[in-house]
């Protein structure tokens, strides 16, 4: 075997999905062709293929400040900026892999040919501090050459000269282009992409951890309002979707919503504080678990101080729709909910094909099976194998216990999520006497693309949590609805 007698476990132990559990992967191999360098969670090894010793060549310093090293290529494949677009390529999300500053990822170098006889380029990103930047390997030597409360994009080197382009960003910092020498020294900003920001109110964020009922340590994200003062107890706004806390030091524009998942940007320009928590996840009953990350980090913000325990609000869209669903039918917590493009009965749902029906195309046209057993479902197993589990974990089982009013919205031509799922809540609630409102969309998928649905949603979507958080008053289609033949009337 390779790597000798070495008991390092290269295995992505936290893979959260069931099935077997995948390994880091490997970042190259040498170009003395002898070794190959491979990815362990925080550090990385080079492996002789002659089943000689492992060599960790990050000396064990990833594992012990929990920071993950990764190999990058500076030097691009063509000569253009292409590598620097696909570097920023995997900002949103979770993997980040284009980013130093991202998830599971980190650099661009899938099987390159790595020279160790030189210097080499690593991008950094500690785990649990989100800083993030680069260092330098050389004579099995580590150097810090940039590690700081932001997120970078992977640096392309110059083609004719000792020059590097990348891209550095924060909550607060637009991600302007900026140049450097070697070791990233005297960077410059030549961007200015985004000046108008200058005249707007932003905000802060702040890192915070909590756990689950297992003792699993999480974290999550608060974004304050500029005009935020110590001790001020403020309406919350809780959006979630797996795990977002690796996104602490990106960048986040206004802009009017898509979904249900509504920006920290929005929330925090009309005074809301907005928290993104990170959602620990077993094999089965996914809901159960969002549930109970979700209260935990709520609750730790309660006792920061910062959130008024009766003004808090839920949403989420699409898998953290189906969430914020289910969160809104057992928790007590939230005092408003809005939902998007959620499942709300996973026994129809794990036998629907996407987008393929008589009335909605442009989906895959596959069934769930795959998603509810082995990917974002997590389930790992059938209804027929645990009926229980998939009624227990459906929000409509619950909706007799709904407290909270609900927002609801979905396109009625979702090709992922069948519109029957968010009239179906529409219609449970309304019958046994919640609150609730259908915000429907007719000729939209998953998300919204008209500019002008996209402008409508946000207005009702902060309209409705306005006047459930802020005590603002309702408006008429809150409280009265919208006549069919009324809709498209100008007023």
């Amino acid at each position: 075997p390779l790597g000798g007698a070495v008991p390092v476990n290269f295995v992505d132990t936290e893979f959260d999905h069931p099935g077997p559990k995948p390994a880091f992967g490997v970042a190259g191999y040498t170009t003395d062709r002898k070794s190959v360098i491979v990815q362990h969670r925080y550090d990385l090894w080079q492996m002789p293929l002659d089943g000689s010793a492992a060599r960790n060549l990050t000396n064990g310093a990833g594992s012990t400040g929990e920071v993950r090293f990764r190999y990058v290529r500076t030097e691009p494949l063509e000569p253009n900026l292409g590598s620097l677009a696909a570097a920023g390529a995997g900002q949103g999300g979770p993997g980040g892999g284009g980013f130093a500053g991202g998830g599971r990822g980190g650099g661009n170098a899938s099987r390159a040919t790595i020279d160790l006889s030189r210097p080499i380029t690593l991008s950094a990103y500690g785990e649990y501090t989100k800083k993030a930047g680069f260092y330098e390997l050389a004579n099995a030597q580590l150097k810090e050459l940039v590690y700081e409360e932001a997120a970078f994009s992977n640096p392309v080197k110059a083609a004719k000269a000792d020059k590097y382009l990348f891209t550095r960003q924060t909550f607060i910092e637009f991600p302007d282009l900026r140049v450097a020498g070697p070791g990233f020294i005297g960077a410059t900003r030549i961007s200015d992409a985004n000046p108008q920001q200058k005249d707007y109110t932003w905000g802060r964020r702040v890192l915070f951890d909590y756990k689950n009922k297992d003792g699993v340590r999480l974290q999550g994200i608060l974004a304050l309002p500029d005009d935020y003062k110590a001790g001020e107890k403020r309406p919350m706004l809780v959006t979630f979707y797996e795990k977002n806390s690796q996104n602490m030091h990106r960048y986040n524009s206004p802009s009017y919503l898509t979904g249900m998942g509504s920006s920290p940007m929005e929330a925090v320009s009309r005074g809301y504080i907005a928290m993104l928590p990170d959602v620990y996840f077993r094999t089965g009953a996914s809901h159960s678990d969002m549930l109970e990350c979700v209260e935990a980090a709520t609750r730790k913000v309660i006792e920061m101080g910062y959130a008024d325990p009766k003004r808090i609000g839920i949403n989420g869209h699409s898998y953290g729709g189906e969430g914020a669903a289910f969160i809104g039918t057992r928790s007590r917590l939230f005092a408003a909910v809005a939902m998007g493009a959620g499942v709300t009965d996973l026994t129809f749902d794990f036998n629907q094909n996407w987008g393929w029906s008589y009335s909605v195309t442009g989906g895959s046209g596959a069934n769930a099976f795959d998603y509810y057993l082995y990917s974002q479902g997590r389930e790992g197993a059938s209804p027929w194998d645990k009926p229980e589990m998939y009624r227990f974990e459906s929000a409509l089982t619950h909706v007799p216990l709904v407290t909270a009013p609900f927002l609801i919205m979905h396109g009625a031509a979702d090709p992922t999520v069948p519109f029957t799922n968010g009239l179906a809540m529409y219609n449970a609630l309304r019958y046994n006497n919640k609150k609730a409102v259908l915000l429907a969309y007719p000729g939209e998928g998953h998300g919204l693309r008209g500019v002008a649905n996209r402008k409508d949603l946000t207005i009702r979507f902060f309209e409705f949590f306005d006047h459930y958080l802020k005590d603002a008053p309702a408006p008429k289609w809150l409280t009265d609805g919208i006549a069919y033949l009324d809709k498209d009337v100008k007023k």
